[in-house]
């Protein structure tokens, strides 16, 4: 009896494991899709807004609702000093090298004076000690239709106190002017935790604002090596933050996945109006024409979004001169797609290519700025600067920054007072340390990213 139900029992068991090792391999089948958002986690790259982890920072310890009470007050002042606005440097339209002597003292009385203007650089002073969040995770989910106010009234506020340090200066005060620098460049930190990329080229675009008014303050006068030192640690330390990184991890979170989402739900009217892909005239049938058309191509473009985005995301980790040639080839690969097919891709990883080098451009002047606040150091103790470079280390500085655009060391050059110190930027030549802007405004296409000590004692 046990001998005629063996076989049975045995071929029910045999089906059973085929038909649960079918499952199992149906079950562990993925996507391309999912498989590449497995990829990137397994990277530690976020693919969802809960995965940036961003942090929950209460009201009361938010700098972000001081920064909202700075951006009401500026407003306010704006329309009560409309006709003085102008004269404000930085932040008006007219140079402060062409105002009158009557309009520079008006604009210095009411900086440096007036109870509304101290409530407002008071306040910029306590924002800048707060950790800081603007966006909630539900506002980040809205995508690329999230509205970011607060960057132009941030950079605005940054100009402000880019001012304030200028008046303070050109009135003899260069401890208050660079302790104003300071605040302006902690400013910039205030995006930390703000993963959109055009929040970190804001930051990026502040930090350069306060390393611009630094080096112009430097030049007014001696300051004490503890502000010295201050400014080195701030520098320091955003040399060491990977700002474009954090930005491009929420790019894809943000930009190409949500975009990809929205088509994938049918949610496509407006999504590819906010793109322009077919101009405000093109009639909805033809739209949905189009979009039909897109739909058999969409995952095989979101992969290739998210595996350049994920390239991107890790170049922007290596120092530039080692990235450039990779970031070159990218681009190359992101043009020769086509653009039906490839109607994400082609729309957004092309201005994404870019970004690499705003960074790059920013560390090389935060590297001739450590290195030319580092000289002022070695005149306190030697009573001169340095003939070379090499007698910074190890003395003033442990190693000397790089370049980021060769990997070699900045050019070094004595002056007849002070020194000139300099990246060669973009195109890798030695420009003989011409600025990309002049004293004038004037422009050239041909620069190198400069720090000039013109030796002031």
């Amino acid at each position: 009896m046990k001998k005629k139900c063996f076989l049975p029992l045995l071929f029910v068991f045999l089906f059973s494991g085929c038909m649960s090792t079918k499952a199992v391999e149906k079950q562990s089948a993925v996507s391309p899709l999912e498989a590449e958002l497995q990829k990137m986690r397994q990277a530690g790259i976020p693919t969802t807004v809960e995965e940036l982890n961003l942090p929950e920072i209460p009201d009361e310890e938010n700098g972000a609702l001081v920064y909202r009470e700075v951006f009401k007050l500026s407003d306010s002042l704006k329309e009560a000093f409309k006709d003085d606005w102008q004269y404000i440097p930085y932040e008006g339209t007219v140079k402060w090298e062409d105002a009158t002597e009557e309009q520079k003292k008006r604009i210095t009385d009411l900086i440096l004076n007036n109870p509304e203007f101290i409530k407002l650089y008071l306040l910029l002073g306590k924002a800048i000690n707060m950790k800081c969040r603007f966006l909630t995770d539900e506002e980040l989910g809205e995508g690329a239709g999230i509205m970011l106010p607060h960057l132009a009234k941030l950079r605005g506020a940054a100009r402000l106190l880019a001012a304030r340090a200028k008046i303070e200066s050109e009135s003899g005060n260069i401890d208050n002017a660079l302790d104003h620098t300071l605040i302006c460049f902690r400013t910039a930190k205030s995006l930390s935790y703000e993963p959109i990329l055009i929040s970190s080229l804001v930051r990026i675009a502040i930090g350069s604002i306060a390393i611009s008014i630094l080096q112009e303050i430097v030049n007014k006068g001696e300051a004490e090596i503890g502000f010295y030192e201050e400014a080195l640690h701030e520098i320091k330390k955003e040399k060491e933050s990977f700002i474009v990184s954090f930005g491009l991890q929420g790019e894809g979170i943000l930009g190409g996945l949500w975009v990809y989402n929205r088509i994938s739900k049918g949610l496509i009217k407006d999504t590819f109006e906010l793109f322009h892909l077919f101009g405000t005239d093109t009639k909805l049938e033809k739209k949905n024409e189009l979009i039909s058309a897109y739909l058999p191509f969409a995952e095989n473009d979101i992969v290739f979004y998210l595996q350049t985005i994920s390239k991107f995301i890790l170049l922007a980790k290596d120092p530039y001169w080692k990235a450039r040639d990779e970031l070159r080839k990218t681009d190359e690969s992101i043009h020769a797609l086509d653009e039906e097919e490839y109607f994400i891709s082609r729309r957004i990883l092309p201005a994404l290519s870019r970004v690499n080098l705003q960074e790059a451009r920013f560390d090389a002047l935060l590297g001739a700025a450590e290195i030319g606040i580092e000289n002022r150091i070695y005149r306190e103790k030697h009573g001169k600067f340095a003939d070379s470079l090499s007698q910074l280390t190890p003395e003033i500085l442990p190693s000397l920054p790089l370049d980021p655009f060769t990997g070699k060391d900045y050019i070094y050059r004595r002056t007849n007072k002070g020194f000139i110190v300099y990246s060669v930027a973009d195109n890798l030549k030695d420009d003989g340390g011409i600025p990309q802007f002049s004293e004038e405004g004037k422009k050239s296409w041909n620069f190198d990213i400069v720090w000039e000590d013109k030796g002031n004692l």
